[in-house]
């Protein structure tokens, strides 16, 4: 089952206590690369998710992606460590940056 994340046209509180990525660093995302979402519910929580497929560009959404969850949710529900997750570039709010071998 594919979970959706919720959308960033009204940001949960808090959000706004850091920088979203510029368009520049979502241009570079791929497969492999680390990121954050909101995941919304009873409570909004940032978790990662590894991307596992970079989808082409449409006309409506832009880019999108799939990935994995890297996090075990404070709340239960549907979701759990491992879930596939689809998901635009304007969702992600933030991105691993350290290098990985």
């Amino acid at each position: 089952m594919v979970h959706k994340n919720i959308s960033l046209k009204n940001p949960p509180r808090g959000l706004k206590t850091f920088e979203l990525p510029c368009n520049e660093e979502l241009v570079r995302l791929r497969k492999g690369s680390l990121v954050q979402l909101i995941f919304g519910g009873n409570y909004n929580e940032r978790m990662w998710v590894k991307i596992t497929k970079k989808n082409a560009v449409t006309i409506k959404g832009g880019q999108t992606f799939e990935g994995k969850l890297m996090n075990t949710p404070f709340t239960t529900g549907k979701l759990h460590w491992g879930s596939k997750v689809k998901f635009n570039a304007n969702h992600v709010i933030d991105i691993d940056k350290r290098k990985r071998k």
